[in-house]
Parts: structure tokens; C-alpha cells; sequence
């Protein structure tokens, strides 16, 4: 895992060039900073795992996704089996809250969040969200993309 991707990388992937980022527009972050660094400083709305590396999302990055900017923050852990999950679920609602969106690629229960409160879990992959149903019939996410 080299970190963060800017325009300033040796031998840059030209798959990766549309998505990588001028230093410049990074206020403090330089080429190879890690997800730590970039979610702190980005405080980003969605945290898209597709790095196929276990437990990358630890307590500290998810931690930090309390600090997104967004109300209702998403983690998508997309990578499977799950022995490759970025992260799981229960340690998700864990340290981001009980207010994120939880999808991954791999299958998970949902969590119990006490107070009768339940984090919904659906299972995605690049192609579709699957439509889950909550204790109570009711639909918990829609879609496809």
C-alpha cells in the first residue's frame, strides 16, 4: 500500500491517473499520505474499501469517520472474503456510530445497538446493492446502481 495518489507519483498506473490528485489542492497532504491522514484531514463523506487488505479501516480510521462531514456517513468495506473485509461490521457501528451506512462484500449479521436500535447490514458488490429486509418487513436500502 503506497497512500495517497497525486499526480506527483513515479510511474503512476494510467488507470489510476483520472483519480489521482495535484498536490496543490491537498492543504498538508503530500503523495503516500495514509488513510489515517487523508480521512482526518478530508473528513470525507464515504470511506469505499476496495483494497482487498484486512482490517485497513482499524479503530483509528473509523474512529475519524465520526468526524465526516456528512450526517450520515457511509463505509462500504467491499472487499471479500472476509478475511479481507476493510473492515467488519460490528467494528464499524462500533467506533464510527450508529448513524453510519454499513455495505460490504462480504455477508454480515446486522448489530444489535442496544435501546432496541438495530445497524443495518447489506451485502453489495460492484454492480448492485441488495435489497434487505429489517425485522419488521421493512425495506432497509433500495437500489442498483
Amino acid at each position: 500500500m503506497q497512500g495517497l495518489v497525486t499526480t506527483d507519483r513515479n510511474n503512476l498506473d494510467p488507470a489510476a491517473a483520472p483519480f489521482a490528485k495535484n498536490p496543490r489542492d491537498l492543504e498538508g497532504l503530500t503523495e503516500c499520505a495514509s488513510i489515517i491522514e487523508v480521512v482526518k484531514k478530508v473528513r470525507p463523506h464515504v470511506l469505499l474499501g476496495l483494497s482487498g487488505v484486512g482490517g485497513i479501516f482499524n479503530e483509528e480510521v473509523l474512529k475519524a469517520m465520526k468526524e465526516s462531514v456528512s450526517t450520515k456517513p457511509a463505509i462500504f468495506a467491499m472487499s471479500s472474503p472476509t478475511m479481507n473485509a476493510e473492515c467488519i461490521a460490528i467494528d464499524a457501528f462500533k467506533h464510527a456510530g450508529g448513524d453510519i451506512v454499513f455495505r460490504s462484500g462480504s455477508p454480515f449479521e446486522n448489530v444489535d445497538l442496544g435501546n432496541g436500535k438495530v445497524g443495518h447490514v447489506n451485502q453489495a458488490n460492484n454492480m448492485y446493492l441488495f435489497l434487505g429486509c429489517s425485522a419488521n418487513n421493512r425495506w432497509n436500502v433500495a437500489g442498483c446502481c
